[in-house]
C-alpha cells in the first residue's frame, strides 16, 4: 500500500504568510493612534510609517496565491470547489456581520432576500472587500494557469510590464500630474492589478533567485515606494 504523497512547503512562503498576517492586524488597528496624536509627536510618524507599510499585506497575500497555485493545472470542478469554498466562507461571515449590524434581530435574521441583497450590494464590513476580490481571482485561476504555463519569460515579463507597470505605476503619476489621467475610452481588457500581482508571485518562484543584490534592491525599492 502506497502512503500518500508529502506536499512540499516552502518556508519562505510560510513566513510570508506570517508577515502578512501581522500586517493585516497592523493595518486595521493602527490608525488609532495616528488619529489620537499629531505631527509633533515621534508616535505620529511610527503609525503613519507602519499605517503604509500594512498596505502591502494584500499584494504579499495575492503573490503568495500565485506561488502557491499557478504552478498547478486545476480541473473544472477543482477549480469550482475552491470557489465555492470561498464562498461558503464569505457568506457565513457576512451573515455574522449582518445580524450584529442589526443588533441580532430575529426578523432581519431569517430574511434571506434582505441578506442577499446586502451581501450582493456591498461587503459585510469594509475589511470584506478582499473577499469579493478574491472570489473573482478564482474565477480566473484555471485560466491564469494555463495563460502562464504557456508564456514565456518574456510574454510573461510584459504582462507584468502592463498590468503591474502601467496600471499600477500610472494612477500614482496621475495623483501627482492630474493631466496624465487616461484617455476616456483606453481600456486594458486582458490585464488587471491584481492579476498582475498574482502572476509575478509565480514569476518570482520560477525565475527569480535570491541574491544580496536582488534583497538590497528590494529593501531599497520598498520604503521609496512607500514615501511615493
Amino acid at each position: 500500500m502506497q502512503s500518500a504523497p508529502v506536499r512540499e512547503r516552502s518556508l519562505y512562503v510560510d513566513v510570508l504568510r506570517v508577515i502578512a498576517c501581522f500586517l493585516v492586524i497592523v493595518n486595521h488597528t493602527n490608525s488609532r493612534v495616528f488619529q489620537h496624536s499629531d505631527p509633533s509627536q515621534a508616535i505620529w510618524y511610527l503609525s503613519m510609517g507602519y499605517y503604509y507599510l500594512a498596505k502591502t499585506a494584500v499584494p504579499l497575500f495575492v503573490m503568495i496565491s500565485g506561488i502557491c497555485l499557478l504552478g498547478k493545472d486545476d480541473s473544472p470542478r477543482r477549480a469550482l470547489g475552491r470557489f465555492l469554498r470561498m464562498l461558503a466562507v464569505t457568506v457565513l461571515f457576512s451573515y455574522l456581520y449582518y445580524c450584529y449590524h442589526h443588533d441580532w434581530s430575529f426578523v432581519y435574521a431569517t430574511s434571506p432576500r434582505a441578506f442577499l441583497e446586502s451581501l450582493w450590494d456591498r461587503p459585510a464590513t469594509d475589511a470584506f472587500w478582499y473577499l469579493y476580490m478574491y472570489l473573482g481571482l478564482l474565477l480566473c485561476m484555471p485560466l491564469m494557469q494555463r495563460l502562464v504555463k504557456a508564456l514565456s519569460k518574456g510574454w510573461l515579463g510584459y504582462f507584468l510590464l502592463v498590468s503591474l507597470g502601467v496600471l499600477g505605476a500610472w494612477p500614482l503619476a496621475q495623483h501627482y500630474f492630474p493631466s496624465l489621467k487616461a484617455p476616456m475610452f483606453f481600456d486594458l481588457p486582458m490585464f488587471g492589478l491584481f492579476l498582475g500581482l498574482l502572476a509575478a508571485g509565480h514569476y518570482l518562484r520560477v525565475y527569480v533567485k535570491t541574491t544580496r543584490r536582488g534583497v538590497l534592491i528590494a529593501s531599497l525599492l520598498l520604503p521609496a515606494s512607500l514615501v511615493a
